[in-house]
């Protein structure tokens, strides 16, 4: 049998928007692919997510669905490489990305996934708040993951055995990376880094907050409705904990007294998001996610 033509890494962006909006992303993540010899895949609900003609060295799935955890789960399904990193939109990847994120597949054989850490690009409150809210254990500098909280896809990247027989979607992240979380195959790579480069907006934000609790109050494989709706309740304070114990970690410190009170709000919304799960089930949310 001949050598597989299958690229190392397939790259997954989910695009959420026209373009040019992903235009940025690409820019610092293609150059890089080319010298690893591997795939970039945007997967979109929106026909115009990607120019036309299309980008060389990008291959566009578009599918007649908005919803993040479908769009993941197809261009999963439809990648090719062995290591597959899922990414997004709003992410600038640094210089040399790719091959951090390759050399700690090959240092570390028996880990099956890897989280870099995110710096943020934004300074206004409202979307540093947004930012700790959703990444903050994985900030940079980012020594080790924390048990506590499981990695949200966006610098993700696993090997292709942990996705071969994903059954639908929400599973990935629900239930595939928080055991890999346990078992201690899924390390942390403050090597393999992006910038977070996103204004969700006065009102965005507090919509993405929301749906984002939404999806995940309403994910039935994590609990009965009663665990999960005490989890609901524990969610604000929980959050801000975490914020502030990634804060304690070496390199980082804490942000303003404005920015812990939009914490905290936002903290709120994502509880109240997932008692609307548990009660009404996702709706929508996972259309607003992206």
């Amino acid at each position: 049998m001949g050598e597989s033509t299958h690229p190392s890494l397939t790259v997954i962006i989910p695009a959420a928007h026209p373009w040019p909006a992903v235009a940025r992303t690409l820019e610092s993540l293609l150059p890089q692919m080319a010298r690893v010899g591997g795939e970039v895949l945007v997967v979109s609900g929106l026909p115009d997510a990607m120019p036309t003609p299309p980008l060389p060295g990008v291959r566009s799935l578009v599918l007649a669905s908005r919803d993040a955890f479908i769009l993941r789960l197809e261009a999963m399904r439809a990648s090719a490489g062995e290591i597959v990193a899922i990414g997004e939109d709003h992410v600038v990847y640094c210089d040399d990305w790719a091959e951090q994120l390759l050399r700690a597949f090959a240092e570390q054989p028996v880990a099956t996934g890897f989280m870099g850490s995110v710096s943020n690009g934004k300074t206004g409150w409202l979307d540093r708040a947004s930012f700790w809210v959703t990444l903050a254990p994985w900030s940079a500098p980012m020594a080790s993951l924390s048990l506590d909280r499981t990695p949200v896809p966006g610098n993700l990247a696993v090997r292709r055995s942990v996705i071969a027989d994903l059954e639908r979607p929400g599973v990935f992240e629900y239930g595939v990376v928080p055991r890999l979380l346990a078992e201690g195959k899924l390390r942390a790579n403050d090597r393999q880094r992006v910038v977070h480069d996103q204004s969700l907006g006065a009102l965005g934000s507090w919509i993405v907050h929301f749906a984002s609790g939404r999806a995940y109050g309403a994910a039935a494989g994590r609990g009965s409705a009663w665990c999960r709706f005490r989890e609901a309740l524990r969610a604000p304070g929980v959050i801000l904990e975490q914020t502030r114990a990634a804060w304690r970690e070496p390199g980082r410190s804490n942000d303003t007294v404005a920015c812990q009170t939009l914490i905290a709000a936002l903290g709120i919304t994502n509880g109240l998001g997932q008692i609307a799960g548990i009660l009404f089930g996702p709706g929508e949310s996972g259309s607003r996610i992206v």
